[in-house]
């Protein structure tokens, strides 16, 4: 991850869950120059299978491009 100037939330779940294990299957890994708002797994009844979602804060500038 260091190499790709990468970075994980610090708080990672397990994304799927069942009787006898419990693994992180699916993370979202981050550009260090990014800041990341949240990070969260979200638990469904649907499936053993969780999804993740992240929340980034990206800047920009209410300039336009002009030709």
């Amino acid at each position: 991850m260091e190499a790709g100037n990468l970075s994980l939330s610090d708080h990672i779940e397990p994304t799927r869950v069942c009787k006898s294990s419990s693994t992180a299957l699916d993370i979202i890994a981050v550009d260090n120059d990014l800041v990341l708002v949240s990070y969260i797994t979200l638990s469904t009844l649907v499936s053993d299978h969780f999804p993740v979602s992240a929340v980034i804060l990206i800047e920009h500038s209410e300039s336009r491009v002009q030709p």
